[in-house]
């Protein structure tokens, strides 16, 4: 299994996660549900270039600062690629002979419906135990 560094780079350097897009949500089944015909507000990119000089359309960013930024943007894709391999490797169901590589998107949803199984199980087991040991205090 691969293990992911954390990078030694300031955080104001680096760009983070974005949220999920604010017009889609999944319901406790996993399925996606579209936020209705009713137009939301986008939020703005976080990956817009945040600066006091603005560049106009016919004029373009230093060529230094577009391969910095697009560096950035392509070590930011290697370590996403890299966190969902290593989820991939873990989440049962994910991996096999005749498995084929999952999706972002799929491997996102099995992990979370696998999480929720889980908690399930948990709590089932939390409710078996209470009951054993009330039976056992009785007798």
């Amino acid at each position: 299994m691969s293990t992911i560094s954390a990078s030694t780079e300031p955080t104001s350097d680096r760009t983070e996660i974005e949220e999920i897009d604010s017009n889609c949500s999944f319901s406790d089944s996993g399925e996606e549900q579209s936020g209705g015909d009713e137009e939301r507000p986008r939020k703005q990119s976080s990956y817009v270039i945040r600066s006091s000089r603005r560049y106009s359309s016919k004029s373009r960013l230093p060529e230094t600062v577009r391969l910095r930024i697009n560096d950035r943007e392509r070590q930011r894709m290697h370590d996403l690629n890299a966190a969902l391999d290593s989820l991939r490797e873990v989440m049962p169901f994910s991996n096999g002979a005749s498995a084929k590589k999952l999706s972002k998107m799929a491997t996102l949803l099995l992990a979370r419906n696998y999480i929720a199984m889980l908690n399930k199980s948990v709590e089932e087991l939390r409710r078996m135990i209470q009951d054993l040991t009330a039976r056992k205090e009785v007798s």
